[in-house]
């Protein structure tokens, strides 16, 4: 699974993947908005996969797992959501809490 989480680097790609990636992020908060977490965490799992598939750039990968982990944590799985963090930080030290998500 961390494999899956961190991935190989991915190389510049046409974008369609991020693109998919970022919609889903954006489909999640309002997923969230509507307290729709089951929903939200499916997306963003499978957003993980096809990132992992298509090759998302880490930039990407770092906002997904990143709100993976938020919705894992709502969920009340501590372990995954530590190891969903610990992977986008490790693709972006740098990368912050979503401010769609209070």
């Amino acid at each position: 699974m961390a494999a899956l989480l961190v991935g190989p680097p991915a190389m510049a790609g046409d974008g369609r993947a991020d693109a998919a990636a970022l919609d889903a992020t954006e489909k999640a908060a309002g997923d969230y908005a509507e307290k729709e977490f089951a929903t939200a965490t499916a997306r963003l799992e499978a957003a993980v996969r096809d990132c992992a598939a298509a090759g998302c750039t880490a930039a990407t990968r770092a906002l997904v797992l990143r709100d993976l982990g938020t919705m894992q944590l709502l969920a009340g799985d501590e372990q995954a959501a530590m190891a969903s963090f610990g992977a986008s930080l490790a693709l972006n030290p740098s990368v912050q809490q979503n401010p769609q998500y209070d």
